[in-house]
């Protein structure tokens, strides 16, 4: 049998197990296509429910906001020395960008992160988000604008504390400029991210924001020990302003009201 022969016999022989197995090979194509109108039908119905993480929405900044009483262990309250519950605690400010053509509306979100950062203490108002989002005051950004709004619950730095005694932090110089607080000293943002990495296990902290009731439309995830020394969009903590405040309590230069800042953000 030459090599024609066998190239013809090879056809046959494909020819006859599609035409044996037609109603077979049909209704197989039939199911998967069936599987794969199913499948894009009920993603539409998942993400039109609960939401999915999108590109549009990109968050440019955060800063550690301390309470103007985050060096104090007790206060005094009524003339009784009382626990402070914002002892070596900060709340999260975040800037978000809206890259979209629409309105975008932000109700809640939920955050994850190592059990030593988690805090008890939590605030509210005007520009701040809940986890529970009857608690928020809903955030609207228009499209191709930006909001800077606060993450109600704390951030617990009882670990980071001894930090704040250390040549690297007592070495910069903090300043303010239009009420924004800067420190001059790079090498104490190293430092001081070399220092969470060193005290936390695991510093990685993860952000979902959601719209209208629990509505997920971004997922942010980044590391606290990556932080820089000014605030440039790049979606990493401003830690050079967070610096610059410890030092304006200590010295008793803080203005709380003002250190947030928002409507100049």
């Amino acid at each position: 049998m030459n090599i024609i022969d066998k190239v013809n016999k090879v056809k046959y022989k494909i020819k006859s197990f599609f035409i044996k197995n037609y109603s077979f090979l049909f209704g197989l194509l039939a199911t998967v296509a069936s599987i794969i109108v199913i499948y894009d039908f009920l993603e539409k119905k998942y993400i039109n429910i609960y939401g999915s993480n999108t590109e549009d929405i990109q968050v440019l900044n955060l800063t550690l906001i301390p309470h103007r009483y985050f060096l104090d262990k007790e206060i005094i309250s009524t003339n009784l020395k009382v626990r402070n519950d914002f002892y070596a605690t900060a709340n999260i400010l975040v800037t978000i960008k809206n890259y979209s053509d629409k309105k975008v509306f932000i109700s809640s979100y939920t955050i994850k992160k190592d059990k030593d950062l988690m805090s008890t203490a939590t605030s509210g108002g005007k520009f701040t988000i809940d986890i529970n989002p009857h608690k928020s005051t809903l955030q609207t950004i228009n499209a191709g604008e930006k909001k800077t709004f606060f993450l109600s619950q704390g951030i617990n730095l009882k670990k980071i504390m001894p930090f704040f005694n250390t040549k690297d932090f007592k070495d910069a110089i903090y300043f303010k400029h239009d009420d924004y607080y800067m420190i001059s000293n790079t090498n104490s943002i190293k430092a001081f991210n070399n220092y969470i990495d060193k005290v936390y296990n695991d510093s990685k902290i993860e952000l979902f924001f959601y719209s209208n009731y629990k509505k997920l439309i971004k997922i942010y995830e980044l590391k606290l020990s990556d932080g820089y020394a000014i605030a440039n969009g790049d979606g990493k903590f401003d830690h050079g302003s967070f610096l610059a405040m410890i030092h304006a309590i200590k010295k008793d230069e803080y203005d709380y009201g003002k250190a947030i800042y928002l409507e100049k953000r």
